[in-house]
């Protein structure tokens, strides 16, 4: 009998492949019942070798020796090509679809739920969790930290007034989201999300309150029509408080006949809430969810509402993995190589070429470090481990899973109950095991108070991630737009007025010029290393701990380096390279846009020295012929921002008891240290400062040839010059840009103003009387002349942020109106509150809105702390109340001297709070 060959194409044996027989009802019936009986145990993989075979002309094949059952007979049968694969022409690209597990779920106040719910996403496999009712708090984190498990990340959105609602979304953190804003809303809570993909998908979590709204249905109407033209699939999920299964509500159909008129179909038909009414319902248009049920969890009155969505190239065993270099410092021994860096002989290099010095210090001490402890690299899957996860738990969460399946298998009370109980049990357990894990670190860390905060913030504090994928593109990214900002700026400078010159305004320089820096001792230079701080640059050859516990072997070379310098008058190119790391500015923000990155300059320990041993005889000459400005406190010695604010206040307070009006504009400066010209710098530090020979050529080419690159997670973008500015993140370049300020307050003077200056926040204050105009035409000149000045110089005034503010006596104010003033190019409004350097002004000087503002922050803080006090020590709790707390009361509160008594009080119940959470009572 010849054999018949059967032909399939590709796409129909990959059609075939799922394909199953239904197995009958009765059998789920008979299942249910306990019936079946069930398989052998076999334990998974026991026995088994997979093996595959691909050849090009036959199909792809796979085989196992597993263990064949007594009932398995052995074929006989030949081994034959029976079936042929038939190519054919532009076959459709294969399904990368994914289903992602997604639930909602009323929570109803978050705070003693967060371990169960963590729990729930891991035991229940959850990729997206919609939660409603958080009861979070603005800035509140905590709890949302505890609900997080590995590899999940949170967005939010609390109630910003009263108590209730708020709204937050867990997602494993392979799901690429980002958050829409949304215009105010009144009658509901939305969160608004992105996934985007090859397919993205919108999903707006609502939270309707009970009582009812006229305008809901109206602003429900007016975002639908917004987003539904714009993004073709759309989930619309949360607790609308409308009861969708009640036919005779009105309400209800005015609600549906709204999805309906945009094409949006409500696919839950099953309670969700303990009293038998659909109040959490899902949503959707473009996409749709499959497999909903809702499941009972005991957490809140309402049900958990489990369903599928199916995104593209998703993938959720997919880890986030990184290459991360490392050296294992844990044996190294400071004796050891302390040996090792004395047997170092630095004779044989020349003392007077500081290139080769450097060289030569960042060559040996690599060398060193590297035998000592090799950078290894590997490729780490970055997840939260749970450590607090004790086998008595884990006990428990297996004696749940039997109490839930009988529950579910019989459906009587009597399990429900048990189950729930269990629920409650286990929280509480699991509750109790997180404290003990953390009270044991945080008293570990008692000493280390660098480990102890870090504990800390990641109980109190949002995550601290970096929410864009580090690669050498993003690098590049980041370096052109800093450079790209400050580009901008300078073009937009138009030289359109040539004002007074600055050189007249100035008094020149005539004493004792600063022409060669002095050379440094061992002894003086040990000291500036051992009162630096312990972090380490990329940069650096040896981590800056171990200089420090080394310093007698490592001091002389480092000595040597910094003399050379100095002599030389020239800093070392590898002592100009800056690596720049961007950072959030606030939590929250939107990633994309890199405008909400600060960019963080990082140098190595050894420029650092060298510049603190130029700032400290930099000082010594301004200091010893007078030329710092006197009312610029920034980066000074005995100044701080509170003698910047007693001096303000106090002549402020002066002029209005003698009945004067006070205007008072905060000019605030645009990337001023950034924008910085180098010659006009150089050039006031020789005519201004008296800085020449050696000396100027130091500074010459401390200025000149500088470069930076921005660093992520172990990518770097390509060297870009700087050929403007002072680096913000070294010793030097802050000291450099209030002497590049010096002409400024010459200017003021001229017309008669008074003003202070803390770095580049400049304030300005005039007093007139009532009667008078206002503002007075002084104030108008002076504001032109220094508007100019500032583009002459290459200064950027930002309008948007200058404020103005009227103060006076309360019996003055009451008669004033607001003020309004024009700067070319911007117009200022006077407001009622300002804040400056921390400090929020009112028109009175009362300081009322500046202790609500302290009072209300302290409170949050200390509510943070009496949360995690269980975890404290008495020392730790201390730490960490004056770090969070008695530092808010201490800031400034030299201006609030003469206070009633009334408003000091309320700080005092701030201090009073304090020790009751510290001493438990």
């Amino acid at each position: 009998m010849a054999v018949r060959t059967l032909r399939y194409s590709f796409i129909e044996l990959y059609v075939l492949q799922n394909t199953r027989c239904k197995p009958p009802d009765s059998l789920y019936h008979l299942r249910n019942l306990g019936i079946l009986r069930r398989p052998k145990y076999s334990h998974r993989g026991s026995g088994r070798t997979f093996m595959y075979k691909q050849h090009a002309n036959t199909i792809s094949t796979l085989w196992t020796s597993c263990r064949r059952t007594i009932a398995m007979g052995i074929s006989t049968r030949a081994s034959g090509r029976i079936l042929h694969y038939v190519k054919t022409v532009n076959l459709p690209a294969l399904n990368t679809d994914f289903n992602v597990n997604c639930a909602l779920l009323n929570v109803r106040s978050l705070n003693n739920k967060a371990p169960l719910i963590a729990d729930a996403i891991v035991e229940r496999n959850i990729d997206l969790l919609c939660l409603t009712e958080t009861w979070q708090q603005p800035n509140d984190y905590f709890a949302l930290n505890q609900t997080l498990p590995a590899g999940f990340l949170y967005v939010c959105q609390p109630r910003l007034t009263g108590r209730g609602g708020g709204l937050a979304v867990v997602y494993r953190s392979n799901l690429k989201v980002r958050t829409i804003p949304l215009p105010p809303l009144t009658s509901f809570e939305c969160l608004s999300l992105l996934i985007t993909a090859s397919r993205s998908v919108l999903i707006l979590l609502i939270y309707r309150p009970p009582k009812m709204s006229p305008v809901f249905i109206s602003e429900l109407s007016d975002m639908l029509s917004s987003f539904i033209p714009v993004y073709s699939n759309l989930l619309l999920l949360g607790d609308f408080n409308i009861h969708v299964d009640s036919e005779s509500c009105s309400f209800a159909k005015s609600f549906l006949d709204l999805l309906n008129c945009f094409d949006i179909v409500q696919n839950v038909n099953f309670p969700t809430h303990n009293k038998g009414h659909v109040l959490d319902i899902v949503c959707s248009t473009g996409i749709t969810p499959t497999n909903l049920h809702g499941v009972e969890l005991f957490i809140s009155d309402h049900k958990a509402v489990f369903f599928n969505v199916v995104l593209p190239c998703f993938q959720r065993g997919q880890r986030n993995s990184r290459q991360f270099s490392f050296r294992n410092t844990k044996n190294i021994s400071s004796s050891v190589l302390m040996d090792m860096l004395s047997q170092i002989d630095h004779s044989d290099f020349n003392s007077d070429n500081v290139n080769q010095l450097v060289t030569h210090y960042d060559i040996t001490l690599s060398a060193i470090f590297n035998e000592l402890a090799p950078l290894k690299t590997r490729k780490v899957s970055f997840t939260q481990s749970a450590p607090w996860f004790t086998p008595e738990l884990r006990k428990l969460k297996s004696a749940g899973r039997l109490l839930e399946r009988r529950w579910r298998r019989t459906g009587m009370m009597v399990h429900a109950l048990a189950y729930k109980d269990h629920v409650g049990y286990y929280k509480e357990e699991l509750q109790k095991a997180k404290t003990l894990y953390f009270s044991n670190v945080i008293q570990c860390s008692t000493d280390n108070l660098r480990g102890l905060f870090q504990t800390v913030n990641k109980l109190i504090r949002p995550l601290n991630c970096f929410p864009l994928t580090p690669s050498a593109d993003l690098c590049s990214k980041f370096i052109n737009f800093f450079n790209l900002k400050i580009d901008s700026i300078y073009s937009q400078f138009a030289f359109t007025r040539p004002i007074l010159n600055h050189q007249s305004l100035s008094v020149q320089f005539s004493g004792s010029c600063l022409s060669n820096f002095s050379t440094v001792n061992e002894s003086f230079v040990g000291e500036l290393i051992m009162k630096s701080r312990a972090t380490t640059c990329q940069l650096d050859p040896i981590p800056t701990q171990w200089v420090k516990s080394c310093l007698p072997a490592i001091c002389p070379l480092i000595t040597k380096v910094i003399n050379a310098s100095l002599t030389a008058g020239l800093v070392p190119p590898c002592l100009k390279l800056a690596a720049v790391t961007p950072v959030l500015k606030k939590p929250g923000l939107d990633p994309e846009n890199f405008a909400n990155f600060r960019p963080i300059s990082n140098l190595p320990l050894l420029a650092k020295v060298l510049e603190r041993t130029v700032a400290s005889q930099l000082h010594e000459h301004l200091e010893s012929n007078d030329l710092y400005e006197v009312f610029q406190s920034g980066f000074r010695r005995n100044h701080s921002t509170e003698t910047t604010l007693l001096r303000v206040v106090n002549d402020l307070l002066l002029a209005a008891d003698q009945g004067m009006l006070n205007v008072l504009i905060l000019l605030d400066l645009t990337a001023a240290f950034d924008t910085v010209c180098h010659n006009l710098l150089l050039t006031r530090l020789e005519t201004l400062i008296g800085i020449s020979g050696t000396a100027l050529s130091w500074f010459k080419s401390y200025l000149s040839d500088r470069q930076q690159f921005v660093s992520i997670g172990g990518y770097k973008s390509d060297l870009c010059a700087l050929s403007r500015g002072v680096p913000q993140g070294s010793v030097l370049g802050p000291l450099l840009f209030i002497l590049y300020m010096l002409p400024l307050g010459n200017i003021i003077r001229r017309h008669g103003l008074q003003f202070h200056c803390f770095a580049d926040d400049v304030q300005i204050y005039v007093y007139s009387k009532p009667s008078h105009t206002c503002p007075p035409a002084v104030l108008s000149d002076c504001l032109l002349d220094v508007r100019a000045w500032l583009v002459e110089n290459f200064l950027s005034l930002n309008g948007t942020k200058t404020e103005a503010i009227l103060i006076s006596s309360p019996a003055t104010a009451r008669k004033l109106s607001s003020l309004a003033f024009s700067i070319p190019g911007f117009v200022v409004s006077s407001s009622a509150q300002v804040r400056n350097l921390g400090v929020i002004f009112d028109t009175t000087l009362s300081f009322e809105p500046h202790i609500k503002n302290v009072c209300k922050t302290a409170f949050f803080h200390l509510k943070n702390i009496s949360r995690i006090r269980p975890f404290l020590s008495s020392a730790a709790a201390e730490i960490i109340t004056h770090a969070f707390v008695t530092s808010r009361l201490d800031y400034c509160n030299a201006v609030l001297h003469g206070l009633p008594t009334r408003l000091l009080n309320r700080l005092q119940y701030v201090q009073n709070s304090a020790a009751r959470v510290l001493t438990h009572k």
